[in-house]
């Protein structure tokens, strides 16, 4: 379980936590099934949050600040993947069409700031 706060994972319940100390005031609290990628992750496999976000306005199309939307969701990576083996278990994961999918970059993200990843 975790909270959620404007599209992006803030905090990560362990199973010890007490019930007083979830906050739904101002986040939205979501629950997850841990996955099976997750169970059997290899010592060098990371646990990353993944979500989305867009550079332009919708209306507009112009340039914006980032902005987030949609349910953020944790991924493993594995040790020697490519951007392209991450992609295709994305868009494996939620189920979005290869039309669609193709439209989608994937980036690193570090304070704000989207650094677009090749597929190799």
């Amino acid at each position: 379980m975790m909270e959620v706060f404007n599209h992006r994972i803030y905090k990560i319940f362990n199973e010890t936590d007490e019930i007083d100390s979830i906050n739904d005031q101002y986040w939205t609290l979501r629950a997850e099934a841990v996955s099976e990628e997750e169970r059997n992750m290899g010592p060098a496999d990371k646990l990353v949050h993944v979500y989305h976000f867009t550079t332009k306005d919708r209306v507009s199309g112009n340039t914006t600040p980032m902005q987030t939307f949609g349910d953020p969701f944790f991924f493993v990576l594995r040790e020697g993947e490519t951007v392209r083996e991450v992609r295709e278990r994305i868009r494996s994961k939620l189920q979005v069409s290869e039309e669609e999918f193709s439209k989608w970059k994937v980036a690193f993200i570090t304070m704000s700031k989207p650094e677009y990843l090749k597929d190799d």
